[in-house]
């Protein structure tokens, strides 16, 4: 009956081993009202790093859509992912894609860490 985003966490996202991706407007940093919160039920940070959503992307086309939605937020967190293994860190573990993927993040929400923004927003630097 009423919408309560607290522990609205669930698996697979909810795993120990496993990045979760929330989702923020791209224009506005605000997070989107769909996404899911933590903390897990075990007290774990989750959502781990938000990314942008709510975004036009070629798949769609011109037709207007915009790719919204925690779907549309995840494929920029893995894009980040594969280039940070693939063009700087190739021999690094997950954990330490992790703490990169940290030190990219840009703090929303309450000043560190939240259940809301998980570490902040992917960020990370235009290509040269």
């Amino acid at each position: 009956t009423y919408v309560v985003p607290d522990f609205s966490i669930i698996g697979p996202a909810d795993g120990v081993h496993v990045i979760a991706v929330g989702g923020t407007v791209w224009n506005t940093d605000v997070v989107a009202p769909y996404s899911s919160w933590g903390p897990t039920l075990d007290g774990r940070l989750k959502p781990d790093i938000t990314a942008p959503t709510h975004v036009s992307t070629r798949t769609y086309g011109d037709q207007g859509f915009l790719f919204a939605g925690t779907p549309g937020a995840t494929p920029r967190a893995t894009g980040a992912v594969a280039l940070i293994h693939r063009k700087v860190f190739s021999a690094f573990s997950g954990t330490t894609i992790y703490e990169v993927l940290k030190a990219r993040s840009r703090d929303l929400g309450p000043p560190g860490p939240d259940p809301m923004y998980g570490l902040g927003r992917l960020f990370m630097l235009p290509p040269h």
